[in-house]
């Protein structure tokens, strides 16, 4: 009976840590643990571009019709802001799908954005740095501070 008791416990937990909503499931690389967040000076290397964009449209993609509820991806249109490094178009569209590894955005939000091209589509990695202004606004010295001391420039 112990056993089972244990197993259910670890089973419990299980489940409560992968039901939080909003919450991007981010692995360590080469790990099978969750809760890695990407190194601000890593992505601000990596990133073709960081830029302030403000969220101007929000457009719900279903690939099943005969599920009403069934959203499968988003795609926001984002209204370039300001460019930190890198160059976008003034208007331009990223894809996040429904998942727990997608970067989400709400219609209004102005954020700061790493941006990375992959396969045809401009991304934001959800395990990254990329945030709503409001909550940002250190991040984006920092940004600065980093790209000024590699002297890259927008």
């Amino acid at each position: 009976m112990k056993g089972f008791r244990t197993s259910s416990i670890i089973f419990a937990l299980l489940v409560a840590t992968y039901a939080v909503p909003g919450q991007a499931v981010c692995f360590y690389p080469h790990s099978t643990l969750s809760g890695y967040h990407i190194p601000l000076n890593y992505e601000v290397g990596s990133s073709s571009a960081i830029i302030i964009g403000k969220v101007t449209r929000v457009k719900y993609v279903q690939a099943d019709a005969s599920d009403p509820d069934g959203v499968t991806s988003y795609v926001y249109t984002v209204r370039r802001m300001q460019e930190l490094k890198g160059s976008v178009p003034e208007h331009f569209r990223l894809q996040a799908d429904n998942d727990s590894g997608s970067y989400r955005m709400n219609l209004g939000e102005t954020s700061l954005l790493f941006l990375t091209q992959a396969k045809n589509r401009v991304t934001v990695d959800a395990c990254g740095n990329s945030t709503e202004l409001s909550k940002g606004a250190s991040v984006v010295s920092e940004v600065r501070r980093l790209l000024a001391q590699h002297g890259a420039q927008p």
